[in-house]
């Protein structure tokens, strides 16, 4: 789905998140644990929810990221 939206990004699969999050400037994640490391390294995030849920955690509510709207986003 990510790369539907963003065709040239990169998707690492098996890498230090926490490392690879410290480095950069802006995350951009579907739901995961992505998001909380983000959080808790005070980062800027973007978030991708690619499953519309009612369970998720409201981030956005709460002023923790930016979440785009796949309503608007025409794949």
């Amino acid at each position: 789905m990510l790369l539907k939206i963003i065709p040239n990004a990169i998707v690492l699969k098996e890498s230090n998140t926490a490392e690879l999050i410290s480095k950069a400037s802006l995350v951009i994640a579907t739901p995961s644990t992505v998001v909380e490391e983000t959080i808790l390294l005070n980062k800027p995030i973007i978030l991708i929810p690619y499953i519309p849920s009612n369970n998720r955690i409201p981030y956005a509510s709460m002023g923790a990221v930016i979440e785009i709207n796949l309503s608007l986003i025409h794949i």
